[in-house]
């Protein structure tokens, strides 16, 4: 909806103004912007809060995020309350070791940076080229098992192969990260204050919000190498609003993936995981967008209705499990 029907519907919160607060002073919108209101009842329950709300409560919520969101970039002081108040509610009693601390801080402050000094001490680009063909082949036999299901009716098999064509993939790392210029440039309006950590984050903070807000208004590039660079990481990634999948560099090793050992262990360990990502595609999420990531109903109605019977039985199957300590079952 337009941010006007937003300030109709939701009224109490200048809409317009805070949105071109937070975005000032890298983008502006209008009343006409139209924006992504997920989930309407928040909103409606939310402006019913607010109002009864005393605003000195307000107040104390608003420096409380501040407070809490910083703790950890504060003193042992501070970080000792934080912790305490954790303890209570996780039961998590400890803090990680400092220098694993500094690490995972240091890792995804500075992705760009930190995945950029690891693929140039760590990666051997003769595995992309494996990588690459195990995923070829994993789509191979994807497109197999979609042709033989026979509960798909044809239109709706012929738009899932065409998905799955569609599927972009990125592999390791953006090549990117071998340009000094691009980094540098990158980088280039960062400030980091050596005396002080905090004033060091809060910078970092604003250097993000910079990059995404000066993003705003600009056509949505899913092959930004900056989106993709997360690569100093385990893990994988499918998005369904670019229809692409994603394979870091940090993921391509261990026991997952090697050059020297036989193929066969390769593609039941990193192979799995990349069919694991391509069947996102076509789960109870990714099924609602399309090729090109736009959320579309290209199911047909008779197998749209077969796949949510099947689904069903996973959920009535998990649903029965029973935790017998307590003697309740698991919902899914």
């Amino acid at each position: 909806m337009s941010l006007r029907e937003v300030e109709v519907k939701y009224p109490g919160i200048d809409w317009l103004d805070y949105s071109n607060t937070l975005l000032a002073p890298h983008s502006r919108v209008e009343l006409d912007e139209l924006v992504n209101v997920v989930v309407p009842s928040f909103l409606e329950e939310f402006i019913q809060l607010i109002k009864k709300t005393p605003k000195r409560v307000l107040a104390n919520y608003v420096f409380w995020r501040v407070a809490s969101s910083s703790a950890s970039f504060l003193g042992k002081r501070v970080q000792d309350i934080a912790l305490e108040l954790e303890a209570a509610l996780t039961g998590m009693s400890k803090r990680e070791p400092r220098w694993k601390e500094c690490i995972s801080e240091a890792s995804e402050s500075l992705f760009i940076a930190a995945g950029a000094l690891y693929v140039r001490r760590d990666f051997n680009e003769s595995f992309k080229a494996s990588t690459i063909d195990i995923i070829r082949n994993i789509r191979k036999s994807f497109k197999s098992i979609v042709m033989q299901a026979s509960w798909i009716d044809k239109k709706t098999k012929t738009s899932a192969l065409e998905k799955l064509d569609w599927i972009v993939q990125h592999i390791a790392y953006p090549s990117e990260f071998l340009d000094n210029d691009k980094l540098d440039e990158f980088y280039k309006l960062l400030k980091i204050y050596p005396e002080s950590y905090f004033k060091s984050q809060l910078s970092l903070n604003l250097f993000n919000a910079a990059y995404v807000f000066e993003k705003f208004n600009d056509p949505v590039n899913k092959t930004n190498w900056i989106s993709h660079g997360r690569s100093a990481i385990v893990n994988a990634f499918y998005d369904p609003t670019e229809n692409s999948i994603q394979f870091p560099v940090g993921i391509l090793q261990g026991h997952l993936f090697a050059q020297d050992r036989p193929k066969y262990l390769n593609y039941g360990a990193i192979g799995y995981i990349m069919g694991h990502e391509i069947t996102h595609g076509f789960d109870d999420e990714g099924r609602q967008f399309d090729k090109n990531g736009n959320l579309f109903e290209w199911w047909e109605p008779e197998t749209k209705e077969k796949y949510l019977q099947r689904a069903q039985c996973i959920v009535d199957q998990y649903s029965n499990y029973t935790v017998k300590e307590i003697n309740l079952k698991l919902l899914l």
